[in-house]
C-alpha cells in the first residue's frame, strides 16, 4: 500500500525518520540495561562504552529533529505510524504483567 501511495522520496522519509528514533531508542536501552542491570552477563562488549552509544543516541536524535524541521508535513506519517503500535504495546505488556505478575526488574533477574 506505502509503495503505490507516493513518489520514492516520501517512502525513503516514511521509512528513515522512524528508523533513526528507534535506532536511538535501541542504543538508549543499551545505556540504561547496563545501569539497571549491572550483574548480567555481557557476552558482547560495546565498543567505546558508554562514549560511542551516547554520542550515537546524539546524532540519531539530531537526524531526526533534522527530518522534523525540513520536512514537518512528511514526518506527521511516520510519527502516526509509530504511534499505531502503542496499543499493541500496551496490551502485551498488560497481558505480560497479568501472566507472570512482572516485575520493572524482571531482566535482572533472568538467568541467560
Amino acid at each position: 500500500m506505502l509503495v503505490l501511495s507516493g513518489r520514492y522520496d516520501q517512502l525513503f522519509t516514511l521509512v528513515i525518520f522512524p528508523s533513526w528514533i528507534l535506532y536511538g531508542m535501541a542504543t538508549a536501552s543499551v545505556l540504561v540495561l547496563r545501569r539497571k542491570c549491572p550483574a548480567l552477563p555481557r557476552p558482547y562488549r560495546t565498543l567505546g562504552y558508554p562514549v560511542v552509544p551516547i554520542v550515537f543516541v546524539l546524532v540519531a536524535a539530531l537526524f531526526s529533529g533534522i527530518y522534523v524541521e525540513k520536512l514537518a508535513k512528511r514526518v506527521d506519517s511516520g510519527l502516526i505510524l509509530i504511534a499505531a503500535g502503542v496499543p499493541f504495546y500496551r496490551n502485551w505488556k498488560r497481558r505480560l504483567r497479568e501472566s507472570r505478575e512482572f516485575e520493572t526488574n524482571y531482566l535482572c533477574q533472568t538467568k541467560y
